[in-house]
């Protein structure tokens, strides 16, 4: 019978020092191959034609220039997340700008800082370098996944940089954690958790496997008292903070009333695979998620601790991924890492086994899996390729040649109101929105809908809104928006968008 520090030496050279050479390599060539990945997921994102930049992006970027201009979060523009996207999102538009080049910065140094983190998360394990450079050099495979949405730089991607450095910083191999550690643990895990409250989940993980494997309980209990205050006093903070500028009830009702009621049951969401209301092998997650699972049996027998972290990491990251109820594909990118760390690990345990057979069959694995994971992508790849990439809101696709209408007909001064959920328009046409509102779905049946109408029609101003235009396949467009515009359409695409113009307004007179 095993302890949970036992391993078998199956797995193993016997004694941890004299492990093979072929697991330790030199700081030139680690950091040579970790720059040769970077600039191969920056060459794949710039020789490829692009795709569409998804909603909540382009959500983000759109309420985080109008904070920049002035606007109040959760008063002026309304959003139910936390305020952290906005936060980033507004840091980096006043260092490069408003638009797409900005995300797509913003996606490649997540994306690229993610890969940093597994290599110094795996190196620590079960075949020390050599899983490090596995681990980067599959989230290079999988980073520009199109079927995930990971060309974006969205909740997920930005979430999964403060998880990864807080893992690292929790169980870097060494037996216990400093104070400053478990700072620095807390402090990612409260910003994690500030971009989307679900991830407090994959936080409470990190500290069951922090107690469970530590040596020394009581101090592993004071390090998760360390994280675990840093959370409270962090979202206290925040709290006092839109208090003290009289946007406590509002920051409230955003945040933990509209979220309680879009997320619904936790418990029918964690289970939803089950009955069918939800996909659990979506594009890369498939095989990664096999070979994670098959990976795990060798890492269970060569290294106890690190098997329990990293089944804690994998399964706190599906129960984060499932408690919002929508398994939008992006929110899978939550699970790769947790993937991605047990697979480097499961394969530097067989890598450093003496047993010549298990050693190869560490190499065919990994040959394996970046075959699988390689042919996996080739179709979205193909059709994006061959210009018949179709994104998962296809309305997206019209969204050039409609934003092209737009500015053709309107002045610099001049804005459009959209009704519809994709604020991409906003950013398209460089035009500021006159309302608070990013989507119509936000005034479907919940707790606090009568109190967001109120507001948006406190709000919105359509002086100088010349166009309302509408997404197709939306609900009605309510009437104290649409009887301030014509009812006959200046511009009809049924796969696309209606666009009519403002009553008395300058447009309207000019079509007369």
């Amino acid at each position: 019978m095993y302890s949970l520090t036992g391993d078998s030496k199956l797995f193993t050279s016997g004694v941890e020092s004299s492990r093979p050479r072929s697991n330790t390599v030199s700081t030139t060539l680690a950091f040579t191959l970790l720059f040769l990945f970077a600039a191969g997921m920056l060459a794949e994102r710039l020789l490829m034609p692009t795709v569409p930049i998804n909603v909540d992006p382009a959500a983000y970027a759109v309420a985080s220039h109008e904070i920049l201009n002035g606007e109040r979060l959760y008063e002026d523009i309304w959003d139910h997340k936390p305020p952290a996207p906005f936060v980033v999102y507004a840091a980096f538009e006043a260092v490069l700008g408003f638009g797409p080049t900005t995300l797509f910065v913003m996606n490649f140094l997540a994306t690229a800082a993610v890969m940093l983190g597994l290599f110094l998360i795996c190196r620590r394990g079960p075949g020390g370098d050599t899983a490090g450079l596995i681990a980067a050099g599959i989230w290079a495979l999988v980073s520009g996944s199109i079927g995930l949405e990971m060309r974006d730089p969205n909740t997920e991607a930005l979430m999964n940089v403060c998880l990864v450095f807080a893992f690292l910083a929790m169980f870097s191999g060494e037996r216990t954690i400093n104070f400053k550690r478990a700072l620095i643990a807390g402090l990612l895990l409260f910003a994690a958790t500030m971009f989307k409250p679900v991830v407090v989940v994959v936080a409470a993980a990190f500290a069951v496997g922090h107690v469970t494997t530590s040596e020394q309980r009581t101090k592993a209990f004071r390090d998760v008292g360390i994280v675990a205050a840093v959370g409270f006093v962090g979202w206290l903070a925040a709290f006092g903070y839109f208090a003290a500028t009289g946007r406590g009830g509002l920051f409230y009702d955003a945040v933990i009333v509209y979220n309680r009621h879009y997320a619904g049951g936790m418990i029918e969401n964690i289970l939803a695979p089950l009955y069918g209301n939800a996909e659990l092998f979506v594009d890369v997650i498939g095989p990664s998620a096999v070979f994670a699972a098959l990976l795990s049996v060798p890492l269970f027998f060569s290294d106890r601790k690190k098997w329990v972290v990293a089944v804690l990491y994998v399964c706190s990251a599906w129960v984060a991924i499932a408690l919002p109820g929508r398994f939008s594909v992006h929110y899978y990118q939550l699970w790769l890492p947790a993937f991605i760390i047990t697979i480097a690990w499961g394969i530097g345990s067989l890598l450093r086994s003496e047993n010549r057979i298990i050693h190869l069959s560490g190499a065919v694995i990994l040959v394996m899996l970046a075959a699988i994971l390689t042919v996996t992508q080739f179709p979205d790849h193909r059709a994006v390729l061959a210009g018949e990439h179709v994104p998962v809101i296809k309305t997206l696709n019209k969204e050039p040649e409609t934003a092209a209408f737009i500015n053709g007909l309107l002045r610099d001064d001049e804005t459009i109101i959209l009704w519809g959920n994709t604020p991409n328009m906003y950013m398209a046409t460089q035009r500021r929105p006159p309302s608070i509102f990013m989507f119509d779905s936000h005034f479907d049946p919940n707790p606090i809908r009568e109190n967001l109408v109120a507001l948006a029609q406190e709000k919105t101003d359509l002086s100088r809104t010349e166009l309302l235009v509408v997404e197709c396949n939306r609900p009605p467009v309510p009437e104290w928006i649409a009887s301030q515009f014509e009812e006959t359409p200046i511009f009809h695409d049924a796969d696309g968008y209606t666009i009519f113009a403002r009553r008395g307004g300058r447009i309207a007179g000019e079509k007369q």
